[in-house]
């Protein structure tokens, strides 16, 4: 669903394109997702992103993850995975990033936190990855609507911000109560951790 969600958005901006129309754009995708067409489910996502993309850039990693230990929401353990995670150097390439988040998906499966626990650490691996996986993808392709982009704004694939944004967007389900929690946790939402995950990865390329 991440990546089908970059394909929806790259198909609708350009270059110059707005954060109003990136928001536009990844809340037209996320409503597609939830199967409500209506006008007022359209405004919701749009307003949910905004504030998930603004919830990343105030509160910053360190904030969103001290709001979840406040809630007893993640675990010192999980909160180690997550840093092991971000702590990854810039300079390593796509590929590589992907294998070691790979390899550390697999401690967080193998360890001793519950499947709640895990749940948090498991959200920010896999969209990470993803998105690691998705820039790698369009570095490669002959025919990416990405690279006209980078050449316009040259920037480095944000997949650091694309997983901060899903965590912005899972706590702005919990604090809203939408429905479809993540596995195992029982609150926030999917949908909600994909629609901050997209808004801030591509808000990042756009804002300077």
């Amino acid at each position: 669903m991440h990546n089908d969600g970059m394909q929806f958005v790259i198909g609708n901006i350009n270059p110059s394109s707005t954060i109003e129309q990136i928001v536009q754009s990844c809340a037209s995708y996320v409503q597609k997702l939830s199967d409500n067409s209506s006008s007022e489910a359209y405004v919701n996502w749009n307003a949910f992103i905004s504030e998930s993309i603004n919830r990343t850039e105030k509160l910053q990693l360190s904030g969103m993850i001290d709001w979840l230990q406040q809630k007893d929401l993640i675990t010192k353990e999980g909160i180690d995975f997550i840093n092991s995670i971000n702590d990854l150097s810039d300079d390593l390439s796509l590929s590589e990033v992907v294998s070691k988040i790979d390899s550390i998906e697999n401690d967080i499966l193998s360890s001793k936190m519950s499947v709640e626990q895990q749940s948090y650490p498991l959200l920010y691996a896999a969209v990470a990855k993803y998105s690691a996986q998705y820039g790698e993808l369009q570095e490669t392709s002959s025919n990416s609507k990405w690279k006209e982009i980078k050449t316009a704004r040259k920037f480095s694939w944000p997949w650091k911000k694309d997983a901060e944004g899903a965590i912005s967007g899972a706590i702005g389900g919990a604090i809203g109560g939408i429905g479809g929690g993540l596995a195992g946790v029982g609150i926030g939402a999917l949908l909600g951790a994909i629609g901050g995950g997209l808004g801030s990865s591509i808000a990042a390329i756009f804002i300077k």
